[in-house]
C-alpha cells in the first residue's frame, strides 16, 4: 500500500487474478460433480438392465425346468383318462401357482395309443411349454389290431379254433356281463370277420418272444410282479369272506363270476415253459417259453407264448392266443371271444398301462 492508504494498480491486478482463479475452480468442481453425477447414474442404469436380464433369464429357467419336470411325472392319472379322451382332445391333469407365476400339466390324446404329455409353466414374463409324446396301451385298439383268433408265426389248419361265439358271452357267462362292451365289439367285428389264424406280425414277429404293441417281451416280465413257474393248477382261493389276490396260482374265478373271485383278473408271467395241469384263469397270461394246457383247465382273456402252445385233453381258451405256434388235441379248443380279450386288457391297464417312449418322438419341446 502507498503511503495514502489506496492500493496500487499491481495490487490490484493480483486480487482480480487470485478471485478469477477461484471462479474458475468452482466451476472446474462443478463440471467435475456434473460428470461424476452422469458415471454413476449410467452405472445404476446399466446395474438395473443387468438385473433384469438376470431376472428374466431366472424367470425362463426356472419355468423351463418346471415345465420339463411336468413332462417327466408320473403318468398313471393318464390310465384313467382312456375311456374319457377322444383322438384329438385333451385334458387338464394338475395346475397350481409358483412364486411369481403358475403351472399346468396337460395331456392331449393325438391317435388311441399315442399321448402327449404338455407341461407349462410361468415365471415373471417368461412363458415355457414342454412336451412328450408316449405309448399307452388302449384295449379296444390291441383288440382292433389283432390279425385273428390265434395269431402264428406262420398260418396253421385251423382245427380246433373257432370263430362263432366271437361277439357272444363265453360259456358260462351271462351276457349282461358283456354288456358294456357291446358297442365297441359290433363296430369292431360287425362289418368283418376275425379269421381263426392269422401270421403274426408287428413288433414281436420273428423275434421268439412275446409282446403287446410296444411293450417287448423284456419289457412285459418286467412289469409283472406275479410269477408262477413249472406246473401247477390255478384255483381261485379265498380266505375269511375275501379273494386272496396274493396267491400267485389264484387267477381268478371265471367259471363263478359272482364269487369273491369273479372279478379278479390278473397279470401272470412265466419266464420258461409252464404247464396247466387243470384249474381255471383269466386275465393276460405271458409266457417266455412253451405252454401246455391239459385236462379240464380253462382260460379266459389273452395268452402271449414266444414258443409253442399245446392244448390237450379238452383244455379252453377263450379269448386270444399270440405264439410261434398251437397245436390243438382231442377235444381241446381255442374259441375267439372279444368280450374275454377286452375284460383282460382292461384289468391289465393298472400292471401294462404305464407308459413308455414312442420311438422317434420323445421330447419336443420347447413350443
Amino acid at each position: 500500500m502507498t503511503g495514502s492508504g489506496w492500493p496500487s494498480a499491481g495490487d490490484r491486478g493480483g486480487a482480480c487474478y487470485a478471485r478469477a482463479r477461484e471462479g474458475s475452480t468452482l466451476v472446474v468442481a462443478l463440471l467435475l460433480l456434473l460428470a461424476g453425477t452422469a458415471l454413476a447414474h449410467a452405472a445404476y442404469v446399466l446395474a438395473m438392465q443387468e438385473l433384469r436380464i438376470a431376472r428374466a433369464a431366472v424367470d425362463v429357467l426356472q419355468a423351463r425346468v418346471v415345465a420339463q419336470s411336468l413332462t417327466r411325472g408320473p403318468v398313471a392319472m393318464i390310465d384313467s383318462l382312456v375311456w374319457r379322451v377322444d383322438v384329438g382332445r385333451s385334458a387338464v391333469l394338475r395346475e397350481g401357482t409358483l412364486a411369481r407365476g403358475a403351472w399346468r400339466r396337460r395331456v392331449r390324446r393325438l391317435a388311441p395309443e399315442l399321448w402327449m404329455i404338455e407341461g407349462s409353466a410361468t415365471s415373471g414374463r417368461a412363458t415355457q411349454r414342454m412336451g412328450r409324446v408316449v405309448w399307452l396301451m388302449d384295449p379296444v385298439a390291441r383288440l382292433a389290431a389283432a390279425r385273428g383268433v390265434v395269431e402264428t408265426e406262420a398260418p396253421y389248419p385251423e382245427r380246433g379254433v373257432r370263430t362263432e361265439g366271437l361277439r357272444s358271452p363265453p360259456p358260462p357267462w351271462s351276457a349282461g356281463r358283456c354288456a358294456s362292451w357291446r358297442p365297441v365289439i359290433d363296430s369292431l367285428y360287425r362289418a368283418r370277420a376275425l379269421p381263426p389264424t392269422a401270421p403274426r406280425g408287428g413288433r414281436g414277429a420273428g423275434s421268439g418272444e412275446p409282446w403287446l404293441g410296444l411293450l417287448d417281451g423284456e419289457a412285459l416280465m418286467r412289469r409283472i410282479e406275479r410269477r408262477v413257474s413249472g406246473s401247477g393248477a390255478p384255483s381261485p382261493t379265498e380266505r375269511r369272506g375275501a379273494c386272496l389276490t396274493e396267491d400267485p396260482w389264484n387267477w381268478g374265478a371265471p367259471s363263478d363270476p359272482g364269487s369273491r373271485c369273479g372279478s379278479f383278473s390278473p397279470v401272470v408271467a412265466s419266464a420258461a415253459d409252464l404247464a396247466v395241469t387243470a384249474g381255471q384263469g383269466q386275465g393276460v397270461l405271458v409266457v417266455g417259453g412253451n405252454l401246455r394246457m391239459s385236462g379240464a383247465s380253462s382260460y379266459y382273456g389273452v395268452v402271449l407264448v414266444s414258443g409253442r402252445v399245446r392244448l390237450e385233453h379238452g383244455a379252453r381258451i377263450y379269448g386270444l392266443v399270440r405264439s410261434a405256434r398251437l397245436v390243438v388235441e382231442d377235444s381241446a379248443r381255442v374259441a375267439g371271444s372279444a368280450c374275454a380279450a377286452l375284460r383282460a386288457l382292461d384289468g391289465a391297464r393298472s400292471t401294462l398301462g404305464p407308459s413308455v417312449p414312442s420311438p422317434g418322438s420323445g421330447w419336443l419341446g420347447p413350443f
